[in-house]
């Protein structure tokens, strides 16, 4: 009877463990799951507005770095009969912890990405490459944790789009 007891007192406590190890493991990847979705979903937007642009202008630099920009606004040539026309395609701003859109100057800023690190999310302009860079804070924490370790880095050519800083 003492022997029965052990044994049940032994298997609970490993099943404990065991169901405590997969509560946190999948959490754990459900975090990972919704930080690379998010990154992913603003990569996409990106790309898909900055291939369509024709003229991509850059702004909000520290002052101390002439590569680095905080603001990409995009636009995109149309022709109607024989003016052609500038349409803004949108506007992406960092800011904080948070990649921010817009599609119109009047228009307020939309997040897309929010819990971006600070320091090392940034536009970079050298050599006629675009380069977004962006930097995603760690979502968990603990025995188990899973994050996005590195920054995502994309490279755009910028050789046959008018290009230029802008105030």
């Amino acid at each position: 009877m003492l022997l029965a007891l052990i044994v049940i007192g032994l298997i609970s406590v490993i099943v404990t463990q065991l169901l405590g190890f997969n509560i946190n493991s999948s959490k754990a990847f459900s975090l990972y799951g919704r930080q690379q979705y998010t990154v992913q979903d603003a990569f996409s937007r990106l790309n898909k507005d900055i291939h369509a642009s024709s003229q991509v202008f850059y702004c909000n630099n520290d002052g101390v770095d002439l590569t680095k920009f905080k603001t990409i606004k995009l636009y995109a040539s149309e022709t109607t009969g024989s003016t052609p026309t500038m349409k803004c395609l949108g506007q992406y701003k960092l800011e904080g912890k948070e990649l921010l859109f817009r599609t119109a100057d009047g228009e307020t800023f939309k997040p897309v990405v929010k819990d971006l690190l600070e320091g090392e999310s940034t536009f970079m302009v050298l050599n006629e490459c675009l380069t977004v860079v962006l930097a995603s804070e760690k979502t968990s924490t603990g025995r188990n944790a899973m994050n996005l370790e590195e920054p995502i880095v994309a490279e755009y050519s910028l050789r046959n789009k008018i290009h230029g800083m802008q105030d």
